[in-house]
């Protein structure tokens, strides 16, 4: 099927089958708006999808109230990891994967942290990483 001929009504039915089997949680639903508009709008642009056929977003893709995330995810609870959990992950882990599970439970990394380490803010000899990072509460 082209995009061009997706019409609004199918984009309902198709999220009426999803909600059936899976019921995604707000901030999913969020996410997967702004990806469905970030690929019309893309198309759209480099000319693989004529403006005037571009369809239009209406009540089946209303952005998930922050308050409705935050809620959802209060629900759910805070999912903290058993030490076997971790044992678990770490004697299957390849080395650098091991590496940053080590420097998010030993040192409070965040996954961004981790991904933005550089070699010069490490001194592998002395096992140093001296980073400039404000303390979150």
């Amino acid at each position: 099927m082209r995009p061009e001929t997706l019409k609004l009504h199918q984009f309902a039915r198709l999220q009426g089958v999803i909600g059936k089997t899976y019921t995604p949680p707000p901030s999913n639903r969020l996410k997967t708006t702004i990806i469905t508009r970030m690929m019309f709008s893309w198309c759209a642009g480099n000319g693989h999808l004529d403006r005037r056929l571009m369809p239009v977003f209406g009540s089946e893709f209303i952005d998930a109230d922050h308050s409705e995330i935050y809620e959802a995810r209060h629900d759910r609870g805070r999912h903290t990891f058993t030490a076997g959990e971790l044992r678990s992950i770490l004697k299957r882990a390849d080395v650098h994967l091991k590496a940053a599970v080590l420097l998010g439970i030993n040192g409070g990394y965040t996954q961004k942290e981790i991904a933005g380490l550089t070699f010069k803010v490490m001194d592998l000899d002395a096992a140093i990483i001296d980073t400039c990072a404000p303390r979150r509460a």
